[in-house]
């Protein structure tokens, strides 16, 4: 009877850690988020949501979700001017990365001049009809100030 405890143990163990990594395989991939500074504006935060079109969108959840529902991504967050100076023309690049870090494609928002020490909010949406979307585990930011 101790045996077969033990059988089931082992066994039940090893379902476990197949099943996880095959959700982990079939709902995305792990980010490999990545920010770039620059001398004059930095990423406060950001965030990376995954959502769906419900009567406008609603969240599935956040990073990079490869599933049939997922309609776009959303990638939200805050530069700060770290300069003395207003920046008039700020751009924000997000650089797209598939699982092993080979790029795939950007997309850039302008966010309008930043006084010093001053912060901006940004966003960028990446809609699943657009090349690549089922691809994307990671990104990296750019800016042009």
């Amino acid at each position: 009877m101790k045996n077969n405890n033990k059988k089931m143990k082992k066994y039940l163990i090893g379902s476990g850690i197949v099943f996880f990594v095959l959700i982990v395989g079939f709902i995305g991939c792990l980010e490999q988020e990545e920010l770039r500074i620059s001398d004059m504006i930095e990423i406060v935060n950001y965030n990376i949501s995954t959502k769906k079109f419900n009567n406008g969108t609603s969240v599935i959840g956040e990073g990079f979700l490869h599933t049939d529902e997922a309609d776009l991504y959303y990638v939200s967050g805050i530069v700060k001017n770290i300069s003395d100076e207003t920046l008039i023309n700020v751009n924000v690049t997000a650089k797209f990365y598939n699982n092993v870090n080979n790029f795939l494609t950007e997309k850039t928002t302008y966010v309008g001049g930043i006084p010093p020490k001053s912060t901006k909010d940004f966003g960028i949406y990446y809609f699943s009809n657009e090349d690549f979307f089922e691809e994307i585990c990671g990104l990296k930011f750019e800016f042009e100030a």
